[in-house]
């Protein structure tokens, strides 16, 4: 159960991680909207959309320092034989309205996780019926084989070059769909009747879809669309991700559109206006395709494709294509690092360690440091309880170690040792139950288990130690008692 709260805690808190960071890239897209460049730079959107993904990704990874520590469990001392206080359950229970609230939380994690999943079993769908449609368009499209009366000689000595010389497939379909290519277990190029009706297109306006379809498959748009597909429905209920998603289809269209007309400036005009009567005949017609080339779904990206088109980027500001992916790559790592290593820019006066009492109201019978017949200098604080009294988690961490005897320190009994974070250890000795295994991720106030007398005691009560780099430190500088 505490592995489920674990799991269910740490990735509602990166759900959330992950829209407000979208929203900042959101941010700092909308301050670099008018450079030209980025608008038809694929690799950059691509990039955000991952980076999107990685809080929750990064949710079902092992901790980076799970099993990364150094702690030495020779560094712990027995202080057993104390006379402990015994307190009422009124001192030693955590208060209704405490309970309540962890109770609220966890319900909250456990429904948010519930709720994650039904919305990604139906982004899945809808993505799966996309496939669907697209399979059941080429499986009712007719090869060029089949359809010769539709086509000159010359055309059909051109699709057959293609087929053989990119090892793929063309289909001529009777629907009034955009031209689209798809990558299946072969690679599909979709063509639809209406391109080669008589006083329709002239051959070099054809000649200008083909080669911006070719393009998508040079240029593999075909597994970067799967991709984000993929990511986007994973992050369903990120709001940025799909605007990351719009932005990356626009992007892969412009730069179709530059790489065909890169050698043929002089046809930019006819150029846009095939965008525009293909267009104007798949209107009626829904297309759901992964890259479909003139398909602009909305009003305000026709016309910043027919902009691009007709006023091209200056020879100045084009970016090599290889730099560009050298900067995207180098973005996403460097971004990666920081969201991953966020402590790695605090301060050392950041990194004292923030804890609550892991026996709420009990007394103190043993503080650190004392001096009696039991121990020259106590290197733990102890805390005198009713037996199975719950016991929690001091703060957020990994169990290190969970067990009835630990070797060579059987006067400790039960024992568990947690780490936490910036190389602190904390310790909870003579336990009469324990309630998380070794490996768990916990946080502070879950339940770890229960005050016992095990081991070398006098008394029932909870030993408690915590080390700064396998040094011992007061817990009572960084816990109230």
């Amino acid at each position: 159960m505490n592995s489920l709260l674990n799991l269910t805690s740490e990735f509602s808190v990166m759900s959330l991680y992950s829209i407000i960071l979208g929203l900042l890239l959101y941010c700092v897209t909308q301050i670099f909207r008018s450079n030209s460049i980025i608008k038809i730079w694929r690799d950059f959107w691509l990039v955000l959309i991952i980076l999107c993904a990685f809080p929750l990704f990064l949710s079902f990874t092992p901790n980076f320092y799970q099993g990364l520590s150094f702690f030495d469990v020779n560094q712990l001392q027995f202080s057993g034989g104390e006379t402990n206080t015994i307190h009422t359950a009124s001192e030693v229970t955590l208060s209704n309205s405490e309970s309540k609230e962890f109770s609220t939380l966890s319900m909250a994690f456990i429904l948010w996780t519930i709720v994650y999943i039904l919305g990604l079993v139906y982004a899945l769908k809808c993505f799966y019926q996309k496939l669907i449609l697209i399979k059941t368009i080429i499986e009712n499209s007719d090869s060029i084989n089949d359809k010769t009366e539709l086509i000159s000689l010359r055309q059909f000595q051109q699709f057959k070059h293609i087929q053989n010389s990119k090892n793929l497939q063309v289909y001529l379909s009777p629907l009034n769909i955009s031209p689209f290519v798809y990558q299946g277990r072969k690679q599909h190029l979709v063509l639809p009747h209406g391109l080669f009706k008589k006083d329709n297109l002239s051959q070099d306006q054809i000649n200008l879809i083909i080669e911006h379809e070719l393009n998508h498959i040079k240029n593999k748009d075909q597994l970067v669309v799967l991709i984000s597909h993929i990511i986007t429905c994973v992050l369903w209920f990120n709001p940025f991700v799909k605007s990351f998603q719009k932005s990356l289809g626009w992007a892969i269209e412009a730069h179709c559109d530059s790489e065909v007309l890169r050698q043929k400036p002089h046809l930019r005009k006819i150029y846009a206006q095939t965008m525009l009567k293909i267009l104007r005949q798949s209107a009626t017609t829904t297309s759901n395709h992964m890259v479909a080339a003139f398909s602009m779904k909305t009003h305000r990206s026709l016309t910043m494709r027919i902009n691009n088109i007709m006023k091209p980027l200056h020879p100045e500001v084009k970016l090599n294509r290889k730099k560009k992916n050298l900067w995207a790559t180098a973005f996403t790592f460097g971004l990666a690092m920081f969201i991953t290593q966020p402590q790695s820019f605090a301060t050392s006066d950041d990194n004292k360690i923030t804890m609550v009492n892991p026996v709420k109201q009990a007394k103190v019978t043993s503080k650190y440091g004392a001096n009696n017949k039991f121990h020259q200098f106590h290197k733990g604080i102890d805390l005198g309880a009713k037996i199975d009294t719950p016991i929690v988690a001091a703060s957020n961490g990994v169990v290190r170690v969970s067990t009835d005897l630990l070797e060579n320190k059987k006067n400790y009994g039960t024992l568990i040792i947690i780490d936490h974070d910036d190389g602190y250890h904390s310790v909870y000795a003579h336990l009469n139950s324990r309630s998380v295994s070794a490996g768990e991720k916990v946080f502070a106030g879950q339940l770890i288990g229960h005050v016992g007398e095990t081991g070398k005691a006098t008394g029932p009560h909870l030993h408690l130690e915590l080390l700064k780099d396998n040094e011992h430190v007061d817990p009572s500088d960084y816990i109230q008692f």
